[in-house]
């Protein structure tokens, strides 16, 4: 399981630029999030909505929290773009993400894996000598 270490439920108030995002808390004080998706979001980042940042309290860091979902119509959206990674790299090391056109036994796994001038996601390898290419995108466009 990938868990967050410390979430607050907090509500959305601007998107400074790209990285930043302004957000206040129940108590009324205003927090800088690092937003942990470069998209657009527009369809979820509407000042007035509940988002989800944990806390992250590390004295390299720009912001003390990182913006990682958001609430819309009652539905959490998660907008970290490091997390659909993590949760495959996961589910192959469990054994519970299977890939039925390899013959083979998984047994290496490579991320950030360069070919030519392409980089992918994940090298995947067999027992059997098998190799596959894996690229791996999480989605961020709502629409209703």
């Amino acid at each position: 399981m990938i868990t967050y270490e410390a979430i607050e439920i907090v509500t959305f108030k601007e998107r400074q630029n790209r990285f930043i995002a302004t957000c206040i808390k129940e108590s009324g004080e205003e927090i800088v999030a690092h937003v942990k998706n470069t998209g657009r979001c527009k369809e979820l980042l509407i000042p007035g909505v509940s988002v989800a940042v944990n806390f992250q309290d590390k004295p390299t860091r720009k912001t003390q929290y990182d913006l990682v979902a958001v609430k819309k119509n009652g539905a959490w959206f998660n907008i970290d773009s490091q997390l659909p990674n993590a949760l495959v790299a996961k589910g192959i090391e469990q054994k519970q993400i299977k890939f039925g056109i390899l013959k083979g036994e998984v047994i290496k796994v490579k991320r950030e894996f360069t070919y030519g001038e392409s980089r992918f996601d994940f090298l995947i390898e067999t027992d059997q000598e098998e190799r596959l290419l894996l690229e791996v995108k999480g989605m961020t466009l709502e629409s209703e």
